[in-house]
């Protein structure tokens, strides 16, 4: 096993300047994150006890999947300001799966058309024939699929994702979405790659770890990533005593056992840190990760794209274009939205602003959260 991803040097390697490009309009994105809209009133089919919100709260707004292809058409024609165009185009969903969406195939079908490099994050639980279709054709290197599993059996699936009905069968239909989905890679040739991820629990930190790798690295996937969980606190929430642990023992026993690990044909990457993420200033997030979230907002970053964050809404881009709401001048008092970086964002942060300071460079930052 290995402990990879150096997200912060990737970042850095293709972006210079950050700071000047900012402040004369000609920073663009590395990716940007779409959330299409659920297709009905739930935002979810799973009630997962490691979601990072659990707040009810009116979720109406909706953005069209057409408006989102045209936003997707507009920023794969580059910057105005200098013709660029970001690299990655990220499917996802926050407190919802991109895959409960009925526009998701025209969604993916445009980020195709605009040549970005198209990741989707997903639980997959839903996986139609025209999707695997569109997934394993005209790809190019980079794209990929991200099926959360976090189990290896259907009675772990369902208390890990808060499924009500003990006896329902969801992991073995997740496993046959994702066997379909490799027999076609395989017979087109495709060079999709398939990761599937296992966030750590003690829930789900035993034996069952064999047979869920077993299971998916028989099918022949790309990469088995194991993770442990990260403590919400964004938004002044108090999660310390319904948010899945890990212990120490189970942590060491799977650590002892699966270090040396090895498929000759499945990845498997260990992601351990062993403090939270915390919120990194200024957020560069806002200008190298930004996403639209499933209301039509153009949101600094996807762990506050929805209605609890609307403080941090930097433009509608229901209304406006997209390359208009990026370069939008918007004080976001970060503090007050009391955000969180994830894991990505805060590696990024720390790498750019450490970078900034060894070569003296400042941003306007007030100290208090602002940007």
């Amino acid at each position: 096993m290995t402990n990879v991803y150096s997200y912060g040097e990737s970042v850095l390697s293709k972006f210079t300047n950050l700071t000047e490009r900012v402040e004369s309009d000609t920073l663009i994105p590395h990716q940007i994150e779409i959330h299409p809209p659920p297709k009905g009133k739930k935002l979810c089919w799973f009630g997962c006890k490691h979601c990072y919100t659990q707040t009810d709260i009116d979720e109406s707004e909706r953005i069209l999947g057409s408006r989102l292809v045209e936003i997707i058409d507009e920023v794969s024609n580059g910057s105005p300001k200098t013709g660029e165009k970001p690299e990655k185009l990220i499917i996802s969903g926050f407190r919802t799966d991109p895959l409960n969406s009925n526009t998701i195939f025209d969604v993916l079908e445009a980020s195709k058309r605009g040549k970005f490099v198209t990741g989707i994050h997903t639980k997959g639980l839903k996986l139609t024939d025209e999707l695997i279709e569109g997934l394993t054709r005209d790809n190019i290197e980079g794209d990929y699929i991200s099926f959360s599993i976090d189990a290896g059996n259907n009675l772990t699936y369902n208390k890990v994702h808060g499924v009500n009905n003990h006896q329902a069968i969801l992991y073995d239909q997740v496993r046959k979405n994702i066997s379909r989905l490799m027999d076609k890679v395989r017979t087109s040739n495709s060079d999709l790659k398939v990761r599937l991820t296992y966030l750590l629990t003690n829930e789900n930190c035993d034996e069952q770890v064999v047979d869920f790798i077993k299971h998916f690295s028989d099918l022949g996937v790309h990469t088995l990533r194991f993770s442990i969980p990260i403590l919400p606190t964004m938004g002044n929430q108090e999660r310390n005593n319904d948010f899945p642990k890990v212990s120490v023992h189970d942590l060491k026993v799977f650590e002892e056992r699966f270090y040396n690990l090895k498929k000759e044909d499945t990845d498997f990457v260990y992601l351990k840190f062993e403090n939270n993420p915390h919120r990194v200033q200024p957020c560069w997030s806002r200008w190298l990760l930004p996403t639209i979230g499933y209301d039509g907002y153009l949101y600094p970053c996807c762990l506050v794209a929805s209605k609890e964050f609307e403080s941090l809404r930097i433009a509608d881009v229901k209304k406006v274009g997209f390359w208009d709401a990026y370069y939008k001048k918007v004080d976001l008092d970060l503090g007050l939205a009391n955000c969180q970086c994830d894991r990505k964002a805060a590696e990024i942060h720390d790498a750019v602003n450490y970078n900034l300071e060894k070569n003296k460079s400042q941003f306007g930052d007030d100290g208090n959260g602002r940007c």
